[in-house]
């Protein structure tokens, strides 16, 4: 009996999308089919049958007519199961007409209505009552219609129809692929994330890999790429990242450096995917998560590249131009001066694109590394694949199930399923310390808001990974419960119920890891104490001193001259007290009683004089004014024969005792006051309180340097023994520590050096830059093979002994939920 058109129209098919492209290639000797999607840019690669499959898929014949088509096409047997997953699949990539689907989501119709309306179609059918109305303008009333009721998909079916009556009509075949168009970008994006194009960078990237394109993709750009590299190393060697305080502008600086590096790195991939074949018309940016800004570069063109180096280049284009602008601002701060405004900034920037780059290059991840490796091993969706494995696998050995999986080698099904348990390790470490370690501190400082605003993040980040795969093993389990749980399953459950409770009976210490520092048990600086020049140095940094051992020599000329200034005078004041207690020598008495006699004649000798000027005046022979000078001649050699007379009486006497005593006061003085400037000139020499190392560096640029009284000039560390000092925050678990416990320390120069300290004391310490209250925890003395102070590693503190899981699992846990919902 045979079946009605209706029955067959049923059966048959679906139909494939008229606007797909179909390119053939070999690709490492296998003969492969890109499928080229214009309406949204992707690619996608299939063999020969499954693209013969794509084909054939015109909506008239049935699965079973096709699969008989094909068999005895390629000669092998396709068995009707394995086409329907395939048309399934293909139904997934939004392959196929849009009529073909059942559902038309919101966003869909909103996008059809935009862009008929840029188009300038008008959402109105023909009358009716029209009697030139024909079957094709029917079908158009009726597209219209459903187009008017907001139907695109029902739309379509009319277009289409109306293209299978006349392929040649070009106005239903413009309105079909818009709306066909406008719905598969809508609804089957490549991206789940929103989307915005900036330009169309083609002209700009042809322009650049005809003009450099060479010079950059030739040995002689990878030299010159390795050279700036290297450069850029040297530069970040020799930047100061020390005393680095970030401000609301330093953050503002680094965010905008990251998203231009950003946009740089998809720049890098446009113009390599450019210059190998292919053609790049979309940069923009989309909005990870919904929550982080990135930009993007459509490089989907890239699956036309045939050569497999190529295709390596392409993917990591992007992470070279990323060095390459790191490199160039290390440069740059080289050059700069640490206290300029941008300088923080700069630093905050390099630090997260390094951190970038890494992870851009993780294989675990869908980035630049991930997609590098799928195109060198020609191993498209690895991750994906992988993981479908690896469930199969569990399925099968776990449960009994057997699920369909590819046909793959056995060391390549392997290889997948070793990748699959590494990705699957490396996610669940990313969520735990991107979840515990970010969003803790986001907790503790915003208390509810941030318990709030870490559950709402956690809960979808975490759907994808744990929600949903648990609600389908939760649903398999149930429905397959008869089936699953024999007594063999039954034991292994057992097994992994007490895997699960056995944590909480296995004794392990909470470890606490931290920073830790080291500093000198006894440390001593050296300062000035008198004002001077640095004349001489006697060591350098590291030299081993003794206590009292010169260190260096300061130079004070204004010190010196008032010494020399005092001592002189102390020897005049010496030699006058020295006079005032001998008395008076014969040859001073001899001189004395010389000038007496010699007095007595001057006056003896004035007196005759005036008399004589007194007779010449009273007989009119001279003047009276010449017999008044006489007279007070004599008068003055009377003056002078009294203090000769005196002088002479003292030099018998003797000195008194009261001008013994005043030169005597007068010397003690000016001795006084020279021992304390000798005392002051012994300071200038600068010695070692202890014994120990000098830590101060360059201590040769101090030479020639002014010192105040209390300048540093050195520290001296007594290394013999030294501390630990950890710094741990009021969220840590504190009261698991106590004193007694366990320190390894592990110097970061030094890792596989670990040191046996114990926790000496506990005391608090002032607030850090964040406004934080710190504990430190200081370890009793140990030794170092090479003591620095100052050097800094990484410290394990044993804590007390509890369960396995209490350690790993409770306490972080606790920590995240400790907080104050509503206080202020």
């Amino acid at each position: 009996m045979e079946c009605s058109r209706a029955e067959v129209a049923a059966q048959a098919a679906p139909k494939i999308r008229d606007d797909l492209q179909y390119f053939d290639q070999e690709i490492d000797g296998d003969e492969v089919v890109l499928v080229h999607d214009p309406a949204r840019g992707a690619y996608f690669r299939y063999n020969r049958l499954q693209a013969a499959m794509l084909r054939a898929l015109d909506g008239k014949r049935t699965v079973a007519e096709i699969t008989a088509d094909l068999s005895e096409q390629f000669e092998v047997e396709v068995p009707t199961k394995a086409a329907e997953r395939f048309i399934a699949r293909a139904r997934e990539l939004m392959l196929l007409e849009i009529s073909e689907y059942s559902v038309t989501p919101k966003a869909s119709r909103t996008q059809v209505r935009r862009a008929l309306r840029k188009a300038g179609f008008r959402m109105h059918a023909p009358h009716p009552g029209d009697p030139a109305r024909s079957g094709e303008t029917t079908l158009f009333a009726a597209a219209f219609h459903e187009l008017e009721r907001d139907h695109p998909r029902a739309a379509a079916a009319y277009l289409a129809e109306v293209l299978a009556h006349n392929p040649d009509n070009t106005r239903a075949r413009h309105l079909l692929n818009l709306i066909q168009t406008a719905y598969i970008r809508a609804t089957g994006g490549m991206t789940d994330f929103p989307t915005w194009v900036m330009f169309n960078p083609s002209r700009l990237l042809t322009w650049l890999s005809r003009t450099i394109g060479g010079f950059l993709f030739g040995w002689m750009g990878v030299v010159a790429i390795l050279a700036f590299l290297c450069l850029g190393v040297y530069a970040y060697t020799n930047v100061s990242f020390d005393h680095v305080a970030l401000e609301p502008l330093d953050v503002v600086i680094a965010v905008t450096g990251v998203l231009i590096a950003g946009l740089l790195h998809e720049f890098g991939h446009g113009l390599a995917c450019q210059y190998y074949g292919g053609n790049v018309t979309e940069i923009g940016y989309t909005l990870f998560y919904y929550v982080q800004p990135a930009p993007y570069c459509d490089t989907s063109s890239s699956y036309l590249v045939t050569e497999r180096r190529h295709k390596v280049i392409i993917q990591l284009a992007g992470s070279i131009v990323t060095l390459l602008f790191i490199s160039a601002q290390t440069i740059v701060l080289m050059l700069l001066h640490p206290s300029l405004p941008i300088y923080p900034g700069l630093s905050l920037y390099i630090a997260i694109a390094i951190a970038f780059v890494f992870v851009t290059l993780i294989p675990f991840v869908k980035f630049d590394g991930y997609y590098a490796i799928c195109d060198y091993f020609s191993f498209p969706n690895l991750r994906d694949r992988s993981f479908k494995l690896a469930r199969a696998w569990l399925s099968k050995w776990l449960l009994g199930i057997e699920l369909p999986t590819e046909e793959l080698p056995r060391r390549t099904h392997r290889i997948l399923i070793a990748y699959a348990i590494c990705s699957f390790a490396f996610t669940a470490w990313f969520i735990y310390f991107g979840f515990i370690r970010l969003l803790m501190p986001i907790v503790e400082r915003y208390r509810g808001a941030g318990l709030v605003f870490s559950v709402a993040i956690g809960t979808y980040l975490a759907r994808n990974v744990t929600l949903r795969p648990m609600w389908r093993l939760a649903c398999l389990l149930v429905r397959e419960r008869r089936r699953l749980f024999t007594r063999r399953r039954n034991a292994v459950v057992l097994v992994v119920a007490m895997a699960i409770v056995g944590p909480w009976f296995v004794s392990w210490p909470v470890l606490v890891d931290a920073e830790f520092v080291v500093r000198p048990q006894q440390r001593a600086d050296v300062r000035a104490q008198t004002a001077g020049r640095v004349d001489e140095i006697f060591v350098a940094e590291g030299d081993r001193v003794r206590c009292g051992q010169p260190l260096a020599r300061l130079r004070n000329a204004a010190l010196l001259a008032h010494i020399a200034t005092l001592e002189a005078e102390y020897e005049a004041a010496s030699h006058r007290l020295d006079q005032l207690r001998r008395g008076a020598r014969a040859e001073e008495l001899g001189l004395a009683r010389s000038g007496l006699a010699h007095a007595r004649s001057e006056l003896e000798s004035a007196i005759r004089d005036a008399e004589l000027a007194s007779h010449l005046a009273e007989a009119s022979l001279g003047t009276q004014a010449s017999a008044d000078t006489a007279q007070s001649r004599v008068a003055g050699s009377i003056a002078a024969a009294s203090a000769a007379q005196w002088g002479l009486a003292l030099l018998e006497a003797g000195a008194r005792r009261e001008d013994v005593a005043a030169a005597e006061a007068d010397r003690a003085r000016i001795e006084s006051q020279l021992v304390h400037l000798r005392t002051e000139q012994a300071l200038l020499t600068l010695r070692s309180p202890i014994d120990g190392i000098v830590t101060t560096a360059h201590l040769g640029d101090k030479l020639q340097a002014m010192l105040a009284p209390g300048d540093l000039f050195a520290e001296v560390h007594d290394l013999g023994a030294v501390i630990a000092e950890i710094a741990l925050s009021r969220s840590d678990p504190l009261a698991e520590i106590a004193i007694g416990d366990e320190v390894g320390l592990r110097p970061y120069g030094a890792p596989h050096d670990k040191v046996e300290a114990r926790v000496d004391r506990i005391r608090e310490a002032a607030q850090d830059l964040g406004g934080e209250q710190r504990i430190i925890v200081v370890t009793s003395r140990f030794a170092l093979d090479h003591p620095v102070s100052g050097l800094t590693g990484h410290a394990r503190i044993y804590g007390a002994q509890r369960s396995l899981a209490y350690a790993t699992f409770y306490l972080p846990l606790q920590r995240l939920l400790r907080v104050r919902l509503w206080s202020m």
